[in-house]
C-alpha cells in the first residue's frame, strides 16, 4: 500500500526508471505490462529495458520484506539468493540505463487502491483459495506436487500465494516452503518476460524478455537445486 501511494502521489512526473522501481514495490507484473505498452509506441531505448529489468529486481527485496513480516525464518533464509539475484538485476539494470541519457521521459503506473473493497476481496478470496489448494496438494502429492503447483501459481498474482505459503501450516518442512517460494518467483519472472515480448514486441522489449527468462530460470533452479532438501 505505500508503493501504491507513493506511486499515485508523491511521484507525479516521474521517469520511466522511477517508475520501475516504486512499480516494484506494488507490483512488478503491472509496471512490466505498461512499460511494455509504452515501449511499442516508440523507439528501442536502453533506459526502457533497464527500467522493466529494475521492477523485477525490486520484486525480490519486496518478497524478502513480506517473508520477514509473516515468517522470519523463511525471510532470513531468502535474504541471501534474492538479494544476490536483485543485485544481479540491478547490474543489468545499470548497464542498460548507462547507454541511454533519456531518463526523462513520463509515465504512469495504473493501479487499483489495494484497500478498496473490491480489490480486498479478490486478494482475500485467492489467499483463501490458495490455501486450501495447497493444503490440498501437499497433502495428496506431497514436495513434488507442491513444486509443480508453485510454478504453476507463478503464473498468477504470485502475493496471495506466497502469503498462505508463510502463514499456512502444512505437512511438508520449511525447506520444501521456502523451495516454492522460490520457484513461484522465477515462474513469475517467466510470465513478465511473455508480457514483455507480447505487449513491447521483439524489436522493443526483446533483450528485456530475454533477461527476464534469465533470471527466471536462474531462480527456479536455484530452488530446484540449492535450496530443496
Amino acid at each position: 500500500y505505500g508503493g501504491y501511494l507513493t506511486q499515485k502521489y508523491l511521484f507525479p512526473d516521474r521517469g520511466l526508471f522511477v517508475t520501475a522501481l516504486i512499480g516494484g514495490t506494488y507490483s512488478s507484473t503491472a509496471t512490466t505490462v505498461v512499460l511494455a505498452k509504452k515501449a511499442s509506441h516508440g523507439q528501442r531505448t536502453g533506459i526502457m529495458t533497464a527500467s522493466i529489468i529494475a521492477a523485477t529486481a525490486v520484486m525480490y527485496l519486496r518478497l524478502i520484506v513480506i517473508a520477514l513480516l509473516f515468517n522470519r525464518t523463511i525471510g532470513r533464509d531468502l535474504a541471501l539468493p534474492f538479494i544476490l539475484l536483485a543485485l544481479a538485476g540491478f547490474l543489468l539494470a545499470y548497464l542498460y540505463a548507462r547507454r541511454d541519457s533519456d531518463r526523462k521521459k513520463n509515465t504512469s503506473v495504473a493501479g487499483k487502491n489495494p484497500l478498496e473493497l473490491g480489490t480486498a476481496f479478490v486478494f482475500a478470496l485467492l489467499f483463501v483459495l490458495m490455501i486450501g489448494l495447497t493444503q490440498t496438494v501437499t497433502s495428496i502429492y506431497g514436495v513434488t506436487g507442491l513444486k509443480l503447483f508453485a510454478f504453476i501459481a507463478g503464473f498468477t498474482d504470485i502475493d496471495p500465494f506466497i502469503l498462505s505459503l508463510l502463514t499456512g501450516k502444512y505437512t511438508v518442512a520449511r525447506q520444501e516452503i521456502l523451495c516454492a517460494i522460490v520457484i513461484a518467483a522465477g515462474a513469475n519472472n517467466i510470465l513478465k518476460a511473455v508480457y514483455a515480448l507480447w505487449f513491447g514486441g521483439r524489436d522493443k522489449t526483446g533483450p528485456a524478455s530475454l533477461w527476464l527468462t534469465i533470471l527466471g530460470i536462474m531462480t527456479i533452479g536455484l530452488g530446484l537445486l540449492n535450496m530443496a532438501g
